[in-house]
């Protein structure tokens, strides 16, 4: 997973005004991590656990061949995918729901139930792009619910399935997860 907004806390000894921080972070960190920006918080502040929304954006190439650029940065399938049916699939999540179907293994989170706002799914050049916004997610919950879309596209399932798949609460009942690389976390609401 890839994040080009992200919040992280922590608390420091450090008099370095919060200015300066991000120049001062940046030169300690690897070249694919860079802070933007820095704020002093209550002490009582949590990244995760007081984020009111989060949206992701997963990103699906199309077309015969995968591009070498974008292999890190996307999921590479190559046979047509049937949208309107993925679409119509997507609908059945928006709402509050169980996600036991969706949770991947290994998930810290002691409450399934999440709330998903929005869930689209354009196509732009050789892209379908989803976006989904939501409450909270469990581990790999946007991944799998893309990989379950996928098998919407391969017209291997259809809507009526996925409110059976959410009923089941159970992780074998929804499709594949779909690979990391294709997933962004693309911004946090206080």
């Amino acid at each position: 997973m890839h994040a080009l907004e992200q919040t992280a806390h922590f608390i420091t000894e450090h008099n370095i005004p919060e200015k300066n921080l991000p120049k001062a972070l940046n030169s300690m960190l690897p070249f694919d991590i860079v802070i933007i920006g820095a704020k002093d918080m209550p002490i009582d502040f949590h990244a995760s656990y007081q984020a009111k929304t989060k949206k992701y954006v997963y990103r699906i190439l199309t077309g015969l061949y995968p591009s070498p650029f974008e292999r890190n940065y996307s999921w590479h399938i190559p046979s047509p995918l049937n949208i309107d049916n993925m679409r119509a699939a997507a609908v059945c999540f928006l709402g509050k729901h169980h996600f036991g179907s969706f949770q991947g293994s290994g998930c810290s989170s002691n409450d399934p139930v999440k709330t998903i706002l929005t869930l689209t799914i354009k196509e732009q050049n050789n892209f379908i792009i989803f976006e989904i916004t939501g409450s909270g997610f469990l581990r790999h919950m946007v991944r799998n619910i893309v990989g379950t879309l996928v098998e919407a596209g391969r017209n291997k399932i259809d809507a009526n399935d996925i409110k059976e798949i959410l009923a089941a609460r159970d992780r074998r009942q929804a499709g594949p997860t779909a690979p990391a690389q294709g997933l962004f976390l693309v911004k946090v609401e206080y």
